[in-house]
């Protein structure tokens, strides 16, 4: 069963249905799903540390939805965790859960009438994932567990290719007095579709040595299990490093899957040890 997993919750995703667009960050956003071309359900999400309203809540998804269409008042289910709205092309739907271990909420409405069906199991079975846990994420092919404290940068999505960056932002003193984050290390994931052409048969750190810049050469490799292992050295990221001629390692790791054709291609820049423990195998 596909799933979509983002910033600390993850949810089934219905059949045939896949995320076309994730918009926001860690702390508030929202994903559209699509099945074909057409757009039918969004998902938004909202960290808070108060009580969520149930009938605040259900005041924004009407305002909303009447932005679409003329619906009259919401039937609210017994639960104040539902509701209903009828317009002239249908009945819309909207389900909306509390996530208490991420102090997440989410809300599943529906762009196009429908039956709650989905709405109601992907809630259902929706997870959260407390900040001391590490955090799956599965979106565009990109499957992966990371600590709480890496925050998503960036995320984009083209034919054969989907690229995500992560900054690794734990609470660190910015002065004596304030606290925030400071971006220690940086890891990016790039997932190539067509896996068995690009790598026209060579082994992935192979491809890795076709594909780097001047002056940037593998030190180290190792391969086990279908997993490749590699370090790379290289000038430094700025000119500045440059000038004073410092030179920096970036460790990557190469997973090829076979079955989906597909190669998975982890990059790792900044102090300590990549988190490549979280992702076995």
């Amino acid at each position: 069963m596909a799933e979509l997993a983002l910033h600390g919750w993850r949810i089934p995703l219905p059949v045939e249905v896949e995320p076309v667009g994730i918009y926001g960050h860690w702390r508030n956003g929202h994903a559209l799903l699509a099945r074909g071309r057409q757009a039918v359900l969004a998902i938004s999400w909202e960290r808070t540390a108060i009580t969520p309203d149930p009938q605040r809540t259900l005041n924004k998804i009407t305002a909303t939805i009447r932005r679409q269409e003329r619906v009259g008042r919401a039937e609210i289910a017994a639960d104040q965790r539902s509701a209903s709205w009828t317009g002239p092309s249908g009945t819309w739907h909207a389900v909306f859960r509390q996530l208490p271990e991420s102090g997440l909420v989410l809300v599943a409405r529906q762009l196009v009438p429908a039956t709650p069906d989905d709405l109601r199991r992907m809630l259902a079975e929706a997870e959260g994932f407390a900040a001391a846990t590490r955090w799956p994420w599965d979106v565009h092919g990109i499957a992966i567990e990371l600590p709480a404290w890496w925050r998503l940068a960036g995320l984009h999505q083209v034919a054969g290719l989907a690229r995500a960056v992560w900054f690794l932002q734990p609470p660190a003193k910015i002065t004596a007095d304030r606290e925030g984050m400071r971006t220690t290390a940086v890891l990016v994931a790039r997932r190539y579709a067509l896996a068995s052409r690009i790598l026209a048969g060579r082994s992935p750190v192979d491809w890795l040595r076709v594909s780097l810049r001047a002056q940037e050469h593998v030190t180290t490799e190792e391969t086990s299990s279908g997993v490749t292992l590699a370090t790379v050295d290289g000038p430094g990221s700025t000119w500045w490093r440059r000038w004073r001629g410092r030179r920096e390692t970036t460790r990557y790791r190469l997973t090829v899957d076979a079955a989906a054709d597909r190669l998975l291609v982890l990059e790792f820049r900044g102090g300590g040890d990549p988190p490549w423990d979280a992702n076995p195998g």
